[in-house]
């Protein structure tokens, strides 16, 4: 075979294979739209291929955006010709719940939770997609806990850690916290960071994710401490501060206080400073 040959074969291939992630990410696209209703043969691709519709969300997540675009105003976004258009301006937000949806193991690919006449839900998992029957390990909210923890003591810890989240589900990429609603958001953190240090000096104190969620707890209760009193910049360089703790010991919940850093860098028109959160807050929500 002819090396001219190979390369128009191999230009055939990739041509096939953009095509191929701009289905998927069409299917993703209509899925996550606000005004979706989930069909079974919609939910059907998208269980067959989610291997590959989880590569493309990955990929743009690290900064490819061959295949979504983004309009300046954060409200459409296109794949083809495919347009959709996202009022509240929370595609990221969406496109992180269907990744978490397509990577959980004990996932039931249940996407009603993208229906927009439908409110997140406050009961039992807010902004999640039910609860899952699971002996330990990695909860529905991404935290581990002690194989030996029972579900009546992992309970109260999801409920804390999903009202956390509820603060930031569907909200807009720049949206900007109220101080109040931070400190609020920052209390169920510590109160679920508390149930779950208790569990590990509990059931298995020697393990390495104890002194984890030690350190967690602890940054999350000085972030409180600093009050609400501070100026936007202030603000935004402790949610940096904070993120970088929490990052430091792979929580994923550093990526909330990277995006509220970057909301509060752009409204100030810090661009350096915004693109920096921007790179962490992508970081953090790689963290499985």
């Amino acid at each position: 075979m002819t090396m001219k040959k190979i390369l128009n074969e191999w230009k055939v291939f990739l041509k096939e294979s953009k095509e191929e992630d701009r289905e998927i990410a069409s299917s993703i696209l209509a899925m996550i739209d606000p005004k979706s209703i989930a069909t079974q043969e919609a939910t059907e691709f998208l269980r067959a291929n989610k291997k590959r519709a989880s590569r493309v969300i990955r990929s743009y997540l690290d900064g490819d955006e061959n295949v979504f675009s983004v309009s300046p105003r954060k409200d459409v976004v296109r794949v083809g010709k495919n347009q959709h258009y996202f009022p509240k301006k929370d595609f990221f937000s969406r496109l992180g719940g269907m990744l978490e949806i397509l990577e959980d193991s004990r996932s039931k690919f249940d996407f009603s939770m993208f229906d927009g006449s439908v409110e997140p839900r406050d009961s039992p998992y807010p902004g999640k997609y039910g609860p899952k029957d699971h002996s330990g390990g990695a909860t529905d909210t991404g935290i581990v806990v002690p194989d030996k923890a029972t579900d009546e003591e992992k309970a109260p810890i999801v409920a804390n850690m999903n009202k956390y989240k509820s603060y930031y589900m569907y909200k807009a990429e720049d949206h900007v916290m109220s101080s109040i609603d931070y400190e609020k958001s920052l209390s169920h953190l510590i109160t679920a960071y508390e149930g779950l240090y208790g569990l590990w000096k509990k059931y298995s104190p020697m393990n390495p994710e104890f002194i984890k969620v030690k350190d967690a707890l602890i940054s999350a209760t000085n972030a409180r401490l600093v009050g609400i009193e501070m100026s936007d910049e202030e603000r935004a360089d402790q949610h940096m501060k904070t993120g970088n703790e929490l990052l430091a010991n792979n929580r994923k919940e550093s990526a909330m206080e990277f995006r509220n850093a970057k909301a509060l860098y752009t409204k100030l028109g810090m661009a350096d400073k915004a693109k920096e959160a921007n790179m962490l807050f992508r970081q953090a929500r790689r963290i499985r």
